[in-house]
């Protein structure tokens, strides 16, 4: 949506025009390359063989044959579209082979033309920065088939009518669209629309999984699968070619559907903490607290006053997401530091007033809140002190959620937590404890799949028998495959639905590098798509930037999707992309000096080089001395 109003005064045809704009860098990566076989000098090639006018049926399936031969030979190619006489393909190699294959089947479709010279096509490969900018790409190219072959057929039209090519030229000046409809419905009995789609749409190679029936030798029929190219005149602009015809993979090596930034109408959210609003002076956000020897030194009224400045804070947090269009957030679970303690807690009654408030600010405009409770609740835990605290835990945020008056969508989030060696006893645990809940906590706990533990296989059957909404964490689905996956999403939303909750998701996308699972379980500082939903979804956007939760992330979606538009006042950059998986102190402080003192260089380099060798030394020795001792 940016490059399309920054770049929108330069549009001469259509609002896809604005692609051109990223010809202008000859910067290539891999993945992101459209090349373009384009025959040159077109106008005296087809001149000179007498091609037909306006459109040359053999001529067209000629260079349909050439690329299909061109994507059978190389498999990466999952698209290609043509206009005319143009190709968009991935490696420039192709023009080539395209070239080699044009000469070859020539003979097939003009048997009684002798190529009078070989012909020579051109390449470029354009970088574009997603896939909507591709999408936009094509559908430039196939609004821009539609304008070139109206104004041939109108032109040819004229001339095979008699007039010369320069009256023809005069007499379609300035004339836009349907003046040239009606030009040939009312002077040549042509119905435009009619025209064949090849004509007016030009052609989409794909490949697609067909049946293939072949007959064994005993005379026994067989059908097998296999991917072949198809040739399609499609309209490639709308959401329905791309959903029905074509999957692109994702860097996990998933299917990914490439779909409409408008087809999701649901809420983005994010989680306690907004980064603009924090950094400013004073900061404003819910999270205040302290240590325990504070509440003793400074008496309990200090704790609940950072309460009662954390819950105002909400306020300001939920009218700022107003005005960005944001309508659904996790309140931080610190709101009221230590009022779940043993010793500590307290009632937060006192600041029911500031609940209330932001509450019905809430409820006016639309906003869901929810909590997740820290990951030390365990309702499946065999310790009973441990029960015990999840419950009061519980209770605590149940209090909260009340008190601000919020419907039941407003939800309590938790893992199952540890196996404790025994998956099976542990879910048996919980399922025994839940049952002990009060209904305060029942109406709203919900339970979230993770990535070490307990997958969507292992809790959807327990959500269902005890009838808890599980919330999809998209990132860790388990051992489930993505198609998998997608088949269960109506199984777990019917988990919301019957018991008359809005269903919700998690999203993260793991970080660039991660390899093994404790890496994974990283999320990236920001995402780049959406993930498989209903369109209305509640999406929680699960990004950190340097160990915070972004309401940035969700700012980046709006922007990329074209789903809101975004002031820039509030757009913070994400941090610098580095190998950095877990955040080592020595490798950040490497990371900080690059970015902050070049001047110091070599000296600052070779200092932490050698700390780093001193620490790499001291590790090695230390896990040299655990191994004896361990034998």
């Amino acid at each position: 949506k940016f490059c399309e109003n920054k770049y929108y005064k330069n549009m001469a045809k259509s609002k896809y025009e604005y692609v051109k704009q990223f010809e202008k860098n000859d910067i290539l990566l891999p993945n992101t390359c459209i090349e373009d076989d384009q025959l040159n000098d077109m106008i005296r090639f087809s001149d000179q063989h007498k091609f037909k006018k306006p459109n040359d049926r053999d001529a067209l399936d000629l260079m349909n044959k050439c690329a299909v031969s061109v994507m059978n030979d190389i498999h990466d190619i999952v698209l290609a579209y043509g206009q005319s006489d143009e190709y968009r393909k991935i490696v420039s190699t192709i023009v080539s082979l395209f070239t080699s294959n044009y000469v070859f089947y020539w003979k097939n479709y003009f048997p009684q033309k002798e190529l009078l010279y070989p012909p020579s096509f051109d390449g470029r490969a354009v970088l574009y920065p997603d896939d909507n900018n591709f999408r936009d790409y094509l559908s430039w190219r196939q609004v821009d088939c539609h304008i070139n072959n109206l104004y041939n057929t109108c032109f040819w039209a004229l001339v095979q009518s008699g007039k010369t090519e320069s009256e023809a030229e005069n007499a379609l000046r300035s004339t836009v669209s349907s003046e040239k409809n009606e030009l040939l419905f009312s002077q040549f009995n042509i119905n435009y629309n009619k025209l064949p789609e090849m004509f007016r749409k030009g052609s989409v190679l794909i490949r697609k999984e067909v049946d293939i029936k072949t007959t064994c030798e005993n005379g026994m029929e067989i059908t097998r699968k296999k991917k072949v190219v198809l040739i399609l005149h499609d309209d490639i602009i709308g959401d329905k070619f791309w959903k029905e015809n074509l999957t692109l993979g994702d860097d996990n090596g998933n299917k990914v559907i490439m779909t409409s930034a408008t087809n999701f109408k649901g809420r983005l959210g994010y989680a306690c903490l907004n980064v603009y609003l924090r950094n400013k002076k004073p900061p404003i956000f819910c999270s205040r607290t302290c240590r325990i020897s504070t509440i003793k030194e400074k008496g309990l009224d200090y704790v609940k006053e950072l309460g009662r400045q954390n819950a105002k804070d909400l306020m300001a947090l939920l009218t700022f997401n107003e005005k960005h269009n944001i309508k659904f957030m996790r309140i931080s679970s610190g709101m009221f530091p230590f009022a779940s303690h043993e010793i500590y807690g307290y009632s937060l009654d006192y600041a029911a007033e500031e609940l209330k408030v932001a509450g019905e600010f809430a409820a006016r405009n639309g906003h869901r809140l929810t909590t997740h409770p820290g990951q030390y609740n365990q309702l499946g835990s065999p310790r009973q002190e441990v029960i015990q605290r999840t419950i009061t835990e519980l209770i605590y945020h149940a209090d909260m959620l009340n008190l601000m008056n919020l419907p039941l969508d407003s939800i309590m989030i938790i893992h199952m937590g540890g196996s404790y060696g025994d998956k099976v006893a542990t879910l048996k645990r919980f399922e025994g404890n839940y049952k002990k809940l009060n209904k305060k906590i029942k109406n709203r706990l919900v339970l979230e799949n993770d990535e070490i533990s307990y997958s969507v296989e292992d809790l959807l059957p327990l959500c269902k028998k005890l009838k808890i909404p599980l919330v999809l964490d998209c990132l860790n689905p388990g051992t489930l495959s993505h198609d998998d996956l997608l088949a269960l999403i109506p199984e777990i939303n019917k988990t919301w639905t019957n018991k008359g909750l809005k269903p919700k998701q998690h999203y993260s996308e793991g970080r660039p590098g991660a390899k093994n699972v404790m890496e994974k379980r990283a999320h990236s500082i920001r995402v780049t798509k959406l993930p498989p939903c209903d369109p209305d979804m509640d999406l929680m956007i699960e990004a950190k930037d340097k160990g915070k939760k972004l309401e940035q992330a969700v700012f980046q979606l709006y922007q990329q999707y074209g789903l809101y538009p975004v002031d820039p006042e509030v757009i913070i950059p994400p941090t610098i992309k580095t190998n950095n998986i877990r955040g080592k102190k020595k490798e950040k402080e490497i990371t900080a000096y690059f970015i902050k003192d070049q001047h110091k260089k070599n000296c600052k380099i070779n200092y932490l080089e050698t700390r780093n060798e001193k620490h790499e030394t001291e590790r090695k020795e230390e896990k040299t001395s655990y191994a004896y001792l361990t034998k």
